[in-house]
């Protein structure tokens, strides 16, 4: 067994890492409201809206969701300080996805006159009475695959510098013979950081991500930023190969 092998297997290969990522979808989140007497007369008034959103979505080729529809009665104080309140009030609460290539401002303002009245992803039965929330939130289509990619890349590259460093002019031999699947590097630790971005929430702060990722690990963004990474990886030869 050459040397630097050996060496490897009983010394952690750690190198740092760097990798971008940008969102490619853009979603407009809120939802549409309805209040009347009568629960059908104000479901059926809120399906008509629904509808007219519906055909807005096929148009734009837009995917419409459909999140949650909440039923509500207004207590008799909340009416009691405004007679015009009607008792009862219906929310859909709605996603409408598109890509970063359409025109984001317009499909907004269009989905706006079709009766979207309540605004962000915790979009509630009654309007705010203070505070904001991104109305338009960014998500990665496949992140998974995104972060698979650069943990690779991150891999390979750690493993390229420190057989650069170990093994000189056989820096080629020692990669070919670190990278076989015989070999059972495992990783043992991999942690990336971004830049301060405005997340789905509206606040502002650094993204983590570590390895391995969760298959329902989400990131959600305020803002289309793309998110520059920099971290460290640290890798091990398995049992299997002492």
């Amino acid at each position: 067994m050459s040397s630097y092998v050996e060496q490897a297997l009983y010394q952690p290969i750690t190198g740092p890492c760097r990798a971008t990522i940008r969102p490619d979808r853009a979603v407009i989140v809120g939802g549409m409201s309805a209040a009347g007497i009568k629960p059908t007369e104000t479901a059926a008034r809120l399906d008509r809206q629904l509808d007219v959103l519906k055909a807005l979505a096929d148009e734009e080729n837009a995917t419409l969701r459909l999140v949650e529809r909440v039923r509500a009665a207004r207590s008799p104080r909340s009416r009691a300080r405004d007679q015009e309140l009607e008792p009862y009030v219906v929310l859909q609460r709605i996603e409408l996805e598109t890509g970063l290539d359409a025109d984001i401002d317009r499909l907004l303002e269009r989905t706006l006159q079709t009766g979207l009245d309540r605004y962000g992803s915790t979009a509630g039965i009654e309007p705010r009475a203070s505070g904001s929330q991104p109305l338009v939130v960014y998500r990665f289509s496949d992140l998974d695959g995104l972060l698979r990619t650069a943990h690779d890349q991150c891999r390979s590259s750690a493993i390229r510098t420190w057989c650069e460093a170990q093994a000189g002019g056989d820096a080629r031999s020692c990669v070919a013979t670190l990278e076989a699947p015989e070999t059972h590097l495992t990783t043992e630790q991999f942690l990336l950081t971004s830049q301060p971005v405005t997340k789905a929430s509206g606040t502002v702060e650094a993204v983590q991500v570590q390895w391995p990722w969760v298959g329902a690990h989400r990131i959600e963004l305020g803002g289309d930023a793309e998110l520059r990474f920099s971290g460290t990886i640290t890798l091990r030869a398995g049992e299997a190969f002492r």
